[in-house]
């Protein structure tokens, strides 16, 4: 699937529209987030009454609305489409994806109306859903702490109640969930992104922790803001002023629909414009006021926070982010300074994610590779924590397991920063930048030459990838394999490799546009990022491998 100049140009103002949302929206009071709506955030919203000379109401019945509208007629709530059997996810996901949801659905139908019909609806799917759910299989942190709290609520607030197999087990896995330390956050200002207050329920003294809301609410987090609001003795204006911002503003734009998260201003910023930019779009084409307002923002919040910058304003600065944020600037002639990002993230053989309270015991391979892709972007590298990085990197793929990252449910996710990071440093190394040691290029061609069997093999026969066949996920696929071009002919199965982005291309020209249902990032509960979804697959559909000639050399990869 060549592409053509109507297609270019249609892509390129997708891709400029894209960044002038963003440009525009960096500059508000309020920031931005384009993370889809979450029945379960939505319902704790809607649960909010506040008191009024006239008694009390509810505070966001478009909420409620929405709810009442998203309902499946089986009486379920879930984050996936059901109509698209070749988009199901599997059980171990699915199952508690649709119990968390619809926990929290039918708590808020049994607070304000009589809904006897769909609440009984309601429970039959809950019901239904605890008898077969394998809770040994649920890793996710997020269900193992809010799934109990949402059935403690129903049975103490509501009197209902559910019984089922592995009702012993997810106790013991929540009483272990709820072993974090809490106690700083009564004498701390919290800048920890801690996803679920809620989920301290009869832990966490609401009555004093005001001091933790700001302009974003309670942590950025709609959810946590509403229980406060529901728990706390004394209203929050601020509270109630944010959640406003995030039912008009967010996702939703006022259709009730409430997402997870509110704001991701430098996130989503960061990440878009650096996709973009590094896989075919030009600044240019991209919008020159636009990008500059852009780098602008970004080149702030790096001054403002010594260096780093974390996902949204008030939450702790972590590696991830920083590294997008730095790389940005770089492209755009900065020259920022890499040694807030070293001396607070560089441990002894790779960069953690965070640092301060949050646990780092689960290191990042996209971490990393943001990391190595801002070092080698510094105009005097680094080669010791370039290296490190490299390492790092190599050694997370081993012959039996494939590289999985715990911010993006797909594979693809971790092979494609793995990908794009390797090939720099190769690209650098092949150059002369970088200097390498022992076998270390041997081992960067290794790994890369897994990133391409792993992509190729895996690619299903309609040209998607990943179980679900989703876009996102196939827009990753095809980054990768359109990034092991540019190591020309040092990169073996260049035909299959040109075939399998042709396919993938066919397969993503279908995409309609942002999918709420695509769900690949990771949270409390599943997670879409619509901007970021859109930059990957457009950029994806921009992929041009006619000036990758077709090369009979022998290759090592």
């Amino acid at each position: 699937m060549a592409v053509s100049m109507s297609m270019t140009q249609d892509l390129t103002r997708r891709a400029k529209m894209l960044v002038h949302r963003i440009a525009t929206a960096v500059e508000t009071d309020h920031g931005f987030s384009s993370m889809a709506y979450s029945i379960y955030d939505t319902a704790w919203v809607s649960m909010i009454v506040k008191e009024g000379e006239k008694g009390p109401s509810w505070l966001f019945t478009e909420c409620f609305d929405f709810l009442l509208k998203n309902q499946h007629s089986n009486g379920e709530w879930s984050s996936f489409s059901v109509t698209d059997s070749t988009r199901t996810p599997s059980a171990s996901i699915m199952v508690p994806d649709t119990i968390i949801h619809t926990l929290a659905g039918l708590l808020a139908f049994i607070l304000p109306y009589d809904l006897s019909s769909r609440i009984d609806r309601a429970k039959q799917s809950v019901n239904a859903n605890l008898q077969k759910w394998n809770v040994s299989e649920t890793t996710h942190f997020g269900f193992q702490l809010l799934i109990p709290i949402l059935l403690q609520r129903l049975k103490d607030e509501q009197g209902v109640s559910f019984t089922f197999p592995g009702e012993e087990e997810l106790l013991i896995m929540f009483n272990d969930a709820r072993q974090l330390d809490i106690e700083w956050l009564y004498t701390e200002k919290c800048k920890v992104p801690l996803l679920c207050y809620e989920g301290f329920l009869g832990k966490i003294d609401f009555a004093r922790i005001g001091h933790q809301i700001s302009a974003e609410g309670l942590g950025a987090l709609p959810a946590s803001t509403a229980a406060y609001l529901l728990y706390a003795p004394v209203w929050s204006n601020e509270c109630e002023e944010y959640l406003r911002n995030v039912v008009y503003n967010g996702s939703g734009q006022g259709t009730g629909g409430v997402a997870p998260i509110f704001p991701l201003t430098t996130f989503e910023s960061s990440w878009v414009l650096t996709t973009l930019l590094e896989n075919g779009f030009s600044t240019y084409e991209l919008g020159k006021d636009n990008v500059n307002t852009i780098i602008q923002f970004l080149s702030k919040q790096l001054e403002l926070n010594g260096g780093r910058v974390g996902a949204t304003t008030i939450w702790e600065p972590d590696a991830d982010d920083t590294g997008r944020a730095l790389t940005a600037l770089y492209l755009h002639g900065y020259n920022p300074s890499l040694d807030s990002l070293i001396s607070n993230h560089e441990v002894d053989t790779y960069f953690q994610t965070f640092f301060g309270r949050i646990p780092n015991a689960v290191p990042s391979i996209s971490v990393n590779s943001n990391v190595l892709n801002a070092l080698l972007s510094n105009p005097d590298p680094p080669e010791q924590q370039i290296k490190k990085c490299v390492t790092y990197l190599c050694d997370s793929w081993s012959d039996d397991t494939v590289p999985g990252d715990h911010w993006n449910t797909s594979e693809y996710y971790a092979i494609l920063h793995m990908t794009f990071s390797l090939v720099k440093f190769r690209i650098a190394n092949l150059q002369d930048v970088i200097s390498t040691e022992g076998n270390m290029a041997d081992m960067v061609d290794s790994t890369l030459s897994k990133c391409r069997e792993y992509t190729l093999k895996t690619q299903n026969k309609d040209g998607s990838w990943g179980k679900r066949h989703s876009s996102e996920e196939s827009a990753y696929a095809v980054l990768i394999l359109a990034n092991l071009l540019k190591l020309g002919d040092m990169t073996k199965g260049q035909r299959d490799i040109r075939f399998g982005i042709e396919s993938g291309k066919r397969y993503l020209a279908q995409w309609k546009g942002p999918d709420p249902s695509d769900l690949v990032w990771t949270g409390k509960v599943w997670l879409a990022d619509l901007f970021i979804q859109e930059a990957y697959v457009i950029s994806a559909l921009r992929v041009d491998i006619s000036p990758f000639a077709v090369s009979g050399r022998k290759s090592k990869l």
